[in-house]
C-alpha cells in the first residue's frame, strides 16, 4: 500500500514466498525513472511473511511502481495506485 505521508510516501508491504537467506530490497520507481531504495531485509527461515513499512521524499503521485530486488538476480515489480 502507498500513501502520502509527511510530504513523502509510505510503503507498507508483505513479502512472502522468497528464498530463505536471500536478502532483499525495496525500491520505489519515480515516473522520471528515479530509483529510491527505501528498505531492505534477509529472509530469515522462521519467517514465512515478512511486513515493511518504510517512507520516501517521493510524493505518491510521482511513484511509478515498487520493486522488490532480490540478490539472486529476481526483480519483483508492482505497480503504484
Amino acid at each position: 500500500m502507498l500513501t502520502a505521508y509527511d510530504g513523502g510516501s509510505q510503503v507498507t508491504a508483505t513479502a512472502s514466498g522468497l528464498p530463505t537467506g536471500a536478502t532483499c530490497q525495496l525500491v520505489l520507481i519515480g515516473r522520471d525513472g528515479a530509483r529510491v531504495p527505501i528498505g531492505g531485509w534477509r529472509v530469515d527461515a522462521d519467517w514465512a511473511r515478512w511486513s515493511l513499512r518504510e517512507s520516501a521524499w517521493l510524493s505518491p503521485d510521482r511513484v511509478a511502481a515498487v520493486d522488490v530486488l532480490v540478490d539472486n538476480g529476481i526483480e519483483l515489480t508492482g505497480t503504484a495506485p
